[in-house]
């Protein structure tokens, strides 16, 4: 049987298909790994941190004089596993919808693996969404940069 076994539904000139799943791949079970990771890191850090308090300057801010891109990301991810989902998407918009990917993911995988099935992408949607979230990173960075206060980098 081939690796990607194509469904009625899904004929294979779609961005998204489903296949049937023979294995997990690497690329998943890091994700998978490192989503519970962070999800689970950030469920504990809920009790113990009061509140999201100041942000310490990291190697970036220090060097350059402005905040990294990546600013606010682990406030971010610790807001939304709050369930403050407009104080997330203050912190880092795009860590918050990565972030919430993550939940969903864990959700994913093991039905996915269960079942038997996957969502498979083409190699162009990767790509294309591979680029947006890069530009959507440098876009919310240039944003927060020009419009909101040090206390959201």
């Amino acid at each position: 049987m081939p690796a990607n076994t194509e469904t009625p539904a899904s004929p294979g000139n779609r961005r998204l298909r489903v296949v049937r799943r023979h294995s997990v791949s690497w690329a998943e079970a890091g994700f998978f790994l490192f989503a519970a990771v962070t999800h689970g890191w950030a469920l504990t850090k809920i009790h113990l941190v009061p509140d999201l308090g100041p942000n310490l300057p990291k190697w970036f801010d220090l060097t350059f004089g402005i905040p990294s891109p990546t600013s606010g990301t682990t406030r971010a991810i610790l807001a939304l596993d709050r369930g403050d989902v407009p104080t997330a998407l203050m912190f880092h918009p795009v860590a918050t919808v990565v972030a919430a990917f993550g939940w969903g993911f864990l959700a994913y995988l093991p039905v996915s693996k269960w079942t038997g099935w996957a969502i498979e992408a083409d190699r162009r949607l990767e790509r294309w969404t591979l680029w947006l979230t890069l530009l959507a990173i440098f876009t919310s960075w240039i944003c927060k940069l020009l419009f909101l206060g040090r206390e959201w980098w």
